[in-house]
């Protein structure tokens, strides 16, 4: 029986009715031809008292009919009602689930906690589906894996942390052959697959500026874990997870370590990017004039200028930089066009080490 249904048109109620009273009659029809007196029409009223004591039983047959439709019409309603609550429930459920989805998409639009770029409604929308993936079904606690999800990324950090306090100093900030940048890779593999976000890593940006890469790094890894538990809590606190202050430790001890080789690492790029654009790949200048050199040699200065903090770089990290990060190739061009400054620099920290050996 569906409860979509009219009452009349439902096989049960029509079978509660009709059956008791189709027995009764056919009990009446068997009883009067089994009879041994022959019975005959009588409309008197001794004759329908006489009618109602020989078939009583067959009547009270019939009468089933009445409680047994009330009791299908009763059911019916019951059936009518469980539908019409489920129907209400499931709209509050959907209606809900839009509001708060509509809560949320404002609440990162105003705060951006996972610090994104100019975040679409879309990604905002897969976060949502990885934050709260049984909101759509009237569940709006938070995702269960999230704090697994979170774990990793702090292991993840740890290594790396780990790997950069080890293996990052002032005369190896190449990445070649060091597993921070799988490792970087990796941690950045598994936030792009779980948030659905595109976070490519490129190589050669690693590569070119390790320091500066590994800092924002750093700030993403903890704004992410920070700012998943900002988005499972956005409604209603739930919990911290314990592992955020371990991630704002390994964040402070590789700001500290990148810090202090901040200086060598600027030297580092302004100088290969300088050469890069003055000469080709075996150390030659690119064009035939003067104008090349004239250019090479003037941006070398601006580096000597100590009132230019954003551009100054000490001679002591040119001296890192000649022997350890300019190609053989480039090293001529360089101390041809090198600043008299640095040269002199250069000589006076060469005859010192001499003379303390």
């Amino acid at each position: 029986m569906s409860s979509e249904a009219h009452l009349l048109d439902t096989t049960l109620f029509r079978g509660a009715i009709l059956v008791p009273v189709l027995i009764g009659i056919l009990l009446m029809v068997i009883a009067g031809l089994s009879s041994r007196t022959q019975l005959s029409p009588c409309f008197n009223a001794e004759c329908f008292s006489t009618f109602f004591s020989l078939f009583k039983f067959q009547f009270a047959i019939m009468g089933l009919a009445i409680p047994l439709g009330a009791l299908v019409a009763s059911h019916h309603r019951s059936m009518q009602s469980a539908a019409q609550i489920k129907t209400q429930l499931n709209q509050n459920i959907f209606s809900n689930y839009i509001d708060h989805r509509k809560l949320f998409e404002q609440f990162f639009k105003d705060n951006n906690p996972l610090e994104l770029r100019d975040p679409s409604s879309r990604q905002v929308w897969a976060i949502y589906d990885r934050v709260f993936p049984s909101a759509a079904y009237g569940d709006l606690s938070p995702n269960p894996t999230l704090k697994t999800f979170v774990k990793d990324i702090a292991d993840h950090f740890h290594e790396i942390s780990d790997l950069v306090k080890k293996e990052l100093n002032p005369t190896s900030l190449n990445l070649k052959n060091s597993r921070i940048a799988f490792c970087w890779a990796s941690s950045n593999f598994l936030v792009s697959d779980f948030l659905g976000i595109s976070r490519p890593v490129v190589p050669i940006v690693i590569e070119r500026d390790p320091i500066d890469q590994l800092r924002q790094y750093a700030q993403i890894t903890l704004a992410i874990a920070k700012g998943l538990q900002d988005c499972a809590n956005f409604h209603k606190f739930y919990e911290n997870y314990s592992v955020i202050p371990e991630i704002e430790r390994y964040y402070s001890e590789m700001k500290k370590v990148l810090e202090e080789l901040q200086s060598i690492n600027d030297a580092r790029t302004k100088i290969l990017n300088a050469l890069e654009n003055a000469t080709d790949d075996h150390g030659n200048l690119n064009a035939k004039d003067d104008y090349a050199s004239k250019s090479l040699s003037n941006r070398l200065k601006e580096f000597t200028h100590e009132p230019n903090v954003r551009e100054y770089i000490d001679p002591e990290d040119v001296k890192t930089v000649l022997e350890h990060y300019i190609p053989s190739s480039h090293k001529q061009v360089f101390l041809d066009h090198m600043p008299v400054s640095w040269q002199l620099a250069l000589q006076q920290s060469t005859n010192t080490s001499s003379v303390d050996q």
